[in-house]
């Protein structure tokens, strides 16, 4: 459809980001049925060559505002949904959409007064919608599994308690493959998990996550991650080596020194 006249300025790549930016700063709750579906169809703007970077920025805000006020609550998850599972839509604009969608089906502390998803239907859906994202192989090797594996591990306490751990279940033989070791994935990736499945606590994987942070044969950004992680399942047995490690001048001591101010503040 059309691009509203209003919001026309929003898909104009000749105009400047900073420009486009402010219209984009417009969206409010107050706003039309027409003005949202104007929205919603500037979403699916392809940019000219060259301009991709700068309706990036554009786009982001334009979820931005939109979650923010709840304009389109009924089809926001819905459509967000479809972005991150579309295979034709460019890798930064479905990290972008798991981001916000994370975010529209549990924001926090503060749901009480911020614009969220509220019908149980689309927020197990989205969950869906990531989940799909994160065990596509098409997509493996690009930042989408890490970015979607980081939202729902920030996003986990703020679920209903049955969503959560049925999701992170489903998760469980993928999550196992790439900690213990696939080298066919993205190495951010691996880092990704590691850090998602310590920041929820999830004990199952701790054994092979000591076993990371010891070995002196782990790839050093893997083991960077899994020394930082010991502080997150804050377990005194690993007081010891988290010590040791970080009394040593290597690359790997300030990991240790933050995992030990993990474990001592629980």
């Amino acid at each position: 459809m059309a691009i509203k006249s209003r919001w026309s300025g929003l898909t104009k790549d000749g105009l400047p980001a900073h420009q486009r930016l402010e219209i984009a700063r417009q969206i409010s709750e107050s706003l039309s049925k027409e003005d949202t579906a104007a929205l919603f169809a500037a979403m699916d703007h392809t940019p000219r060559s060259g301009g991709e970077q700068d309706w990036y920025l554009i786009l982001n805000e334009i979820m931005e505002q939109m979650r923010r006020h709840g304009l389109g609550s009924d089809q926001y998850a819905t459509r967000l949904g479809n972005m991150i599972t579309d295979s034709s839509r460019p890798e930064v604009v479905r990290d972008y959409a798991i981001q916000h969608l994370a975010l529209w089906i549990a924001p926090g502390n503060s749901e009480q007064v911020v614009p969220h998803e509220k019908n149980p239907g689309l927020i197990q859906s989205s969950l869906n919608s990531i989940v799909k994202a994160i065990e596509d192989p098409t997509i493996a090797l690009t930042s989408i599994p890490g970015t979607a594996l980081l939202a729902l591990a920030n996003i986990s306490p703020n679920l209903p308690e049955e969503n959560a751990a049925a999701t992170w279940e489903s998760l469980e033989a993928y999550l196992q493959g790439i900690i213990s070791g696939d080298d066919s994935l993205h190495l951010s990736t691996r880092v990704s998990a590691i850090q998602a499945v310590s920041i929820t606590g999830q004990q199952e994987f701790l054994p092979a996550i000591r076993l990371l942070a010891a070995s002196e044969g782990t790839e050093p950004s893997i083991r960077l991650s899994s020394i930082a992680s010991l502080g997150f399942y804050a377990d005194s047995g690993d007081q010891t080596f988290l010590e040791t490690l970080a009394a040593q001048n290597t690359q790997y001591k300030y990991a240790a020194q933050s995992a030990l101010k993990r474990l001592a503040a629980q």
